[in-house]
């Protein structure tokens, strides 16, 4: 009789998605459906090449990538983008990554734009269609 209290508890505790209050929670879509809506959302789409990670204090990522392919709004052959938080990016220095970036005084992004390792983006690659080609200086 006394382990039914503690059964109890057990029950009521596991219940709780404990997991979305200390890390990322991303509501899950098709991904035809989430590139669909990311195209029209995002500021900018590109592949690219990470240069430079700065950790600009807590959980704060400036990162510089070299761009090598684009989808959207980005002409220039670098940028700077910027993730933070609970759902920040984990950029890796000479990685290439599939970027989807929002925001308008600074690019932002993270995991739940489904912003990833280009070796996890092939179905997006395709989704996306054909790039557009950048000015090469």
């Amino acid at each position: 009789m006394k382990l039914l209290p503690i059964i109890i508890v057990f029950i009521v505790l596991s219940s709780f998605n404990i997991d979305a209050s200390y890390g990322c929670s991303c509501k899950s879509k098709p991904p035809k459906e989430a590139v669909r809506r990311l195209k029209k959302e995002s500021r900018a789409i590109f592949i690219g090449n990470v240069k430079e990670v700065i950790q600009e204090g807590g959980l704060n990522l400036r990162v510089i990538l070299e761009i090598e392919r684009s989808w959207k709004s980005i002409q220039a052959n670098q940028v700077t983008i910027h993730t933070s938080g609970g759902c920040m990016v984990a950029f890796e220095a000479g990685r290439k990554y599939l970027v989807y970036a929002i925001g308008q005084k600074q690019l932002q992004t993270n995991v739940c734009m489904r912003t990833r390792a280009i070796e996890l983006a092939a179905e997006d690659i395709r989704l996306l269609g054909k790039s557009v080609n950048l000015p090469r200086n």
